[in-house]
């Protein structure tokens, strides 16, 4: 950093209020993590789950309902469509 020299190009301040900054509790933390594990575990699920219908044209979710409206596809296709949240 010290052999690059350039102009600086403007200083700006901003006037709002600054609120302090404080660290998280060792309950907040432990809450944090676990809700951030929570999160890996269901991105995980949907993972196992979605590769067993690979999408490698990455069509949209129209686009596929499209084609499974398609008059001239036959039942042998084996065409599954499953909708459902993963809300809990």
């Amino acid at each position: 950093m010290a052999d690059r020299i350039s102009r600086i190009q403007s200083v700006g301040y901003v006037s709002t209020r600054v609120e302090p900054v404080r660290g998280y509790t060792a309950k907040e933390r432990a809450a944090k993590l676990k809700e951030i594990d929570e999160a890996m575990e269901e991105r995980a699920e949907i993972n196992k789950y979605l590769a067993k219908f690979p999408n490698p044209e990455h069509k949209s979710f129209q686009q596929l309902l499209d084609e499974l409206m398609n008059p001239e596809m036959s039942d042998d296709d084996g065409v599954i469509v499953d909708i459902r949240s993963w809300k809990k």
